[in-house]
This record gives structure tokens, C-alpha cells and sequence, in this order.
């Protein structure tokens, strides 16, 4: 199983998720480039760009097939991966799919402008990082200190905070729909039940391109599925891999 992360998040996204699968999967859990503690290469942050990094990942690693899953923007990635490599990818696992701009998070709709450089700033500090990740927990008291550290932790370099704002500024989905619409395989998007951060517009254009889509609500549960529901989410997981 590769696990990917969203625009402006790192691998830590997955901590507790990636414990509860790992049980029954090898998992492989990544930061993608100019985010958490990976370099910051020279180039423009694009899906396309994203799409080779995952092909470069997985040749290293010699692995041959795997499923992905992937939230946020990594979505778009792994579809764009998934379209020239469609035998290397057996199944696909989506939480809310879609831009990182159209969330209420810390203002992401501006990261791209004029104020982005001064906003992105602001998420090394943890008050103001624990302020925005409640708006996506149903349950807040579920949000643990470690994991606001963690989405706090790279933003102390500015090359992250650059490289993140152009992943954001620089993801478009012009593609996406023809490319879903070529892929043949079970694509599985899993939403908490009283997620009322995401737009849920963004995984409709997702699911209605889909040839095989499966659906499922984590109840009592936000966005972060993954960090507030992590083996009810890993069990649903199993389940439709196991199918």
C-alpha cells in the first residue's frame, strides 16, 4: 500500500493509519517532494510533476504493483500515475479527493496570491495550526498534540512553505476526468459522515468519472478520517481490498 499525503501535509497524516494496516499490508508511507522532510526540488509542483515522483518511488523500491491510497490533491497524482501505468496499480482508495485550495483551511483559497507568502508563514505556529485542524474534527478531543506538531514541523523551512503554494497554485484537474474515465479498476472513496470542511463538489467530479466506484461514510467522523477514525477507516479499507 503507498500512502500519500495532501498538498501542505507530510507522511505523519497517516500515523495511526498506517499502523492499523500495516498488520496485513506492506505499507510505504512517503513525503512527497518540497513537503515534510523531503528536499525541494527545482520544479513547478505540477500533478504531472507529482505522477513522475511516484513512478520514480516505486521503481526505486522495485515494486511492481501496489494500491494507492491518497487524499487531497495526491488523488489527481495518483490518477495521472495510474493512466500510464495502469497494470502497476491494482486498486485505488481516495479521502476526499480534490484541491487543497477549495478548503476552508487557513485561508488556502489565497496561498496562491498575493498574501500567500505571509499566510503560509503562519502554519508553524501551533495555536494558530490547532485553530484551523478543529474545523475538521468532529470529535476535537481526538486531536492530538503530536499530530499538530507534525503538521507545524516543515513549515520552519521556506522552501517548503514556497514549494507547498506552488503545489497549490499549480494544480489543475483539466485532465482528470478522461484519465478516470480510461481506468478500469475499483476506485474506493471513503468520507466521514459529519465532514462539513470539505467540498464535497470535489469528490462528486471524481466519483461520476469513475467506472467502478465505491462509496463509504465513516460515522461521528470529519475529514480527517484518518487521524480521528483510524480503525474504522483501516477496517473499511481491508474490506474492499480483501473483496
Amino acid at each position: 500500500l503507498l500512502l500519500l499525503h495532501d498538498a501542505g501535509q507530510s507522511g505523519a497524516i497517516y500515523r495511526k493509519l498506517s499502523a492499523a494496516l500495516s498488520e496485513e499490508y506492506r505499507v510505504i508511507v512517503p513525503d512527497l517532494p518540497g513537503h515534510g522532510a523531503s528536499g525541494c526540488p527545482d520544479m513547478n509542483y505540477t500533478i504531472q510533476d507529482f505522477s513522475l515522483t511516484i513512478e520514480a518511488l516505486l521503481k526505486a523500491l522495485g515494486i511492481s504493483q501496489c494500491t494507492i491510497v491518497a487524499c487531497g490533491q495526491s488523488a489527481a497524482y495518483s490518477v495521472d500515475y495510474c493512466f500510464y501505468n495502469q497494470q502497476q496499480v491494482s486498486r485505488m482508495i481516495f479521502l476526499n479527493p480534490g484541491a487543497l485550495r477549495d478548503l476552508d483551511f487557513a485561508q488556502a483559497r489565497r496561498l496562491a496570491g498575493f498574501w500567500g507568502k505571509w499566510l503560509v508563514r503562519r502554519w508553524q505556529n501551533p495555536a494558530y495550526m490547532r485553530k484551523q485542524l478543529e474545523k475538521a474534527f468532529f470529535d476535537k478531543t481526538t486531536l492530538q498534540e503530536q499530530d499538530v506538531r507534525a503538521f507545524c514541523r516543515p513549515y520552519s523551512r521556506e522552501e517548503v512553505q514556497l514549494c507547498v503554494r506552488l503545489a497549490v497554485a499549480n494544480y489543475e484537474e483539466s485532465k482528470l476526468a478522461e484519465q478516470l474515465q480510461a481506468l478500469h479498476i475499483p476506485i474506493l472513496y471513503l468520507q466521514g459522515g459529519e465532514d462539513t470542511f470539505s467540498d464535497q463538489q470535489n469528490a462528486e467530479v471524481f466519483i461520476q468519472n469513475t467506472e467502478q466506484p465505491y462509496e463509504m461514510q465513516i460515522r461521528n467522523c470529519g475529514a480527517y478520517l484518518q487521524l480521528e477514525k483510524e480503525q474504522s477507516t483501516a477496517g473499511g479499507i481491508l474490506r474492499f481490498l480483501q473483496e
